[in-house]
């Protein structure tokens, strides 16, 4: 069976817009709030549907490369996060509030005009089979990073072949 590249391509395009539509899921219908990591994760997706979308319309080595790095983008993003979660090291100041309490006034404390839920990027909101969102998101972009890989690998043969 002859898998063309442009397949590929919209193989990549399926998993990372299967990706978003799962995270708008879990926030929308399961009521799961994201945290500021998670939507960091979101536009990675979206990055692999766009360099994926240039792919089919410019298949060529240095879009294929785009699509590489907006793969490799979603990964390290999703082993950040799941590293946040795991304790190996700390977030993003807007995970975990990051106000310095001692330094508000009781005002400050009482105004909840422009007050926002702080979602800790600490705390995984969904767990299953001991990985978090993250821990599988991971898992997701190295699949994304091994599409894009072998696309340039055989569009490079596929020009070697050509000469």
């Amino acid at each position: 069976m002859n898998i063309t590249s442009k397949k590929l391509a919209l193989l990549a395009i399926a998993i990372s817009t299967a990706s978003l539509l799962a995270a708008f899921f879990f926030q929308y219908v399961m009521g799961l709030v994201p945290c500021e990591l998670c939507i960091v994760q979101r536009w990675a997706h979206a990055y692999v549907i766009l360099t994926g979308a240039l792919f089919l319309a410019l298949p060529r080595i240095t879009t294929a490369i785009l699509g590489l790095i907006a793969s490799v983008h979603v990964t390290y993003q999703a082993v950040f996060h799941a590293g946040v979660e795991w304790g190996f090291w700390e977030g993003p100041e807007a995970c975990s509030g990051g106000s310095d309490i001692g330094a508000m006034s009781a005002g400050d404390l009482l105004d909840f005009s422009g007050a926002g839920q702080v979602i800790s990027c600490a705390d995984p909101a969904w767990v299953f089979l001991g990985l978090s969102m993250a821990g599988w998101n991971a898992l997701i972009g190295l699949d994304l990073i091994a599409l894009w890989v072998y696309i340039i690998v055989k569009r490079r043969n596929f020009s070697r072949a050509k000469v």
